[in-house]
């Protein structure tokens, strides 16, 4: 109900309380359980105060346990503390000794504590890990610097001296893994960028550990270091928390379109436990019949090589035409080094599309019958986020080539190019732990076609939906063409109509910025605002900055027991006369 403080004279009642864990009851405490007096917390608390007192020079800070006060009715509770904050202390020599192997001015020149500074006890454990991690990185495994901090008599100023005692190198002599109930020990193990007998290395620890989180079947991942049977030899402890891989839906739905569909939606990303990763899709409805299916096998048979394969069938009957749509892709992979994946691909895809009415033009037409697309694709993706649902730093960057040819039993041609990257900040706010993420999301795209015919409708950029420009509905910015037909299609004197009719473009360009940042963190809730831009363009146009659509909206997003959720309302900026105001869209899987 009320915190209050004793003793503190340098930092207000508002700053510290910025600082805590605990905080005061509010309306919205049954939602985002802030408010409730908890007793972990509250010895958290004590650590986070007396981390923020040093962290500005206080360092004969002292922060007594709370007394704690309980009301009549025991409802609330009253937390008083009492804090001896003691002199505030600067920096004076700052020195780098023991058994190094680096030039003392080169250590000296890394640290970010030095003379002159207030002290900060957060700083000063960065640097002594940096000087540590020098060490570490090279083999020492077992490395130490010791610190000392001595006061100057009379002065209210610290001399720091880190003392280096860098030990023996040490070779792995093993690499156990905990915490794996589900995963097989051979998927994480074959990770890990270093093995048993190699000698001790810090950064490609640290890159296993970054690869085992990028997978997405583990909420953490520690990699300790302790000691072997020899002075020379260091064990590897790999610790994993195992997460929830797969999700099932079942769901009922209404949209303008049909008055009513069902879906299914199944996703398993660890199957098994042996890495593979499978999702099936349905939608059934008046309008529609949609089914896909997604299968990618890592390491297939113990190799490097990656194999994938994705199947579709769709069948839509619109009010204006009918569409028929089968599709079969077989992917094959091999990572390259440096984070970076090399695929080819080989695809058919097929699109029947039937009894057009009348108000579609001669354009659309023409695409009347059946297209075959066959056609081999190539990729580069260089991924090194640090988590796929959930990223908070790293990037995602990737560029396509697909090349159709009827010399590959189809009857379209084309080169069709894409590039997509993105980008994750985390952001630190008034310096506390509400860690926001920015992301920046740019791509583009460009069809040639090879044989001087217009792009196939089914090939072709539309824009608009949950993973593009959001607030403007599913595929429906892009080139348009318009005409005038009679009204009666019998009488050709009556009254004309205007016709328009999206009909794609052979280029786009698009991009998204996001503020995601937390709502409720027990429950992997999180809020999003964004900004999103971009449009597709047809042959003959080139890209025009005013003619990009925008808007901006909200959402949220969360890892529910049935997958990741996402629920956004998107707000197009300058929306056209027959363009809604507002767009809300739901979506279950992988986030943008």
């Amino acid at each position: 109900r009320q915190i209050v403080f004793r003793g503190n004279k340098a930092f207000s009642t508002e700053e510290l309380l910025k600082v805590m864990r605990s905080k005061r009851a509010h309306s919205l405490s049954w939602l985002t359980s802030t408010g409730y007096f908890r007793e972990e917390l509250v010895e958290a608390d004590v650590a986070l105060l007396d981390q923020f007192y040093r962290d500005h020079g206080y360092i004969d800070v002292v922060v007594s346990r709370p007394i704690i006060t309980i009301s009549q009715d025991r409802r609330f509770v009253y937390l008083s503390f009492q804090i001896k904050e003691g002199e505030q202390y600067r920096v004076g020599r700052v020195d780098v000794t023991g058994e190094l192997l680096f030039p003392r001015e080169e250590h000296l020149k890394e640290l970010k504590l030095t003379e002159g500074m207030v002290f900060s006890q957060s700083l000063f454990e960065k640097d002594r890990k940096r000087i540590s991690s020098r060490y570490t990185d090279i083999g020492y495994a077992f490395a130490e610097v010791k610190p000392n901090i001595k006061k100057r008599e009379g002065e209210r100023i610290v001399d720091i001296t880190y003392d280096v005692r860098r030990g023996r190198l040490a070779y792995i002599e093993r690499i156990d893994i905990v915490g794996n109930e589900r995963t097989r020990d051979k998927v994480i193990r074959r990770e890990l960028t270093i093995s048993e007998g190699d000698l001790y290395s810090g950064p490609r620890i640290r890159r296993s550990r970054a690869k085992l989180m990028r997978l997405g079947y583990f909420e953490s991942v520690e990699i300790k270091t302790e000691r072997g049977s020899s002075p020379s030899a260091v064990r590897l402890v790999v610790q994993v928390k195992e997460r929830m891989t797969g999700s099932f839906l079942v769901g009922i739905g209404f949209s303008s379109i049909e008055n009513i569909f069902g879906t299914v939606q199944i996703s398993v990303a660890n199957l098994f436990g042996t890495g593979q990763k499978a999702s099936v899709n349905a939608e059934i409805g008046e309008v529609r019949k949609d089914v896909s299916l997604n299968y990618l096998y890592p390491y297939i048979f113990d190799t490097k090589f990656i194999f994938g394969v994705y199947l579709l069938y769709s069948d839509r009957n619109y009010e204006s035409f009918d569409r028929l749509e089968r599709s079969v892709r077989v992917r094959v992979g091999y990572p390259l080094g440096w984070d970076i994946t090399g695929y080819m691909s080989y695809g058919v895809h097929l699109v029947e599309v039937s009894d057009f009415s009348r108000e579609l033009r001669l354009y659309m037409q023409l695409e009347e019958g059946k297209t075959e697309t066959t056609s081999l694709e190539w990729s580069l993706v260089r991924n090194t986020v640090d988590n796929p649902y959930f990223p908070t730093k790293g990037s995602d960057n990737r560029i396509t080539v697909e090349w159709a040819s009827d010399r590959f039993g189809g009857n379209v041609n084309f080169l069709k190019y894409l590039g997509q990257t993105r980008w994750y900040y985390p952001v630190t706010v008034f310096g506390t732990k509400w860690m926001p993420v920015f992301m920046f999301n740019g791509e583009g795209g460009y069809a040639q076609s090879l044989d001087g015919e217009k792009i196939p409708l089914a090939e072709r950029f539309f824009l608009g939906g949950l993973n593009s420009v959001r607030g403007f509905r599913y595929r429906t910015l892009g080139p348009t063409e318009a005409d005038v037909l009679p009204l009666s299609s019998s009488d050709p004197t009556s009254r004309l109509m205007d016709v328009s009719v999206n009909i794609g473009g052979d280029k786009y360009v698009q991009g998204n910025i996001e503020l995601m940042f937390p709502l409720v963190p027990s429950m992997g809730i999180r809020g999003l605002l964004f900004y999103d831009i971009g449009n597709a363009f047809g042959e003959g146009e080139s890209i025009e900055l005013d003619l990009l659509r925008q808007s901006w909206g909200f959402g949220i997003r969360w890892f529910s027991p049935i997958g990741p959720l996402r629920f956004e309302w998107g707000f197009p900026l300058h929306p056209r006369e027959n363009e809604e105001r507002q767009v809300f869209e739901f979506g279950v899987g992988s986030f943008f």
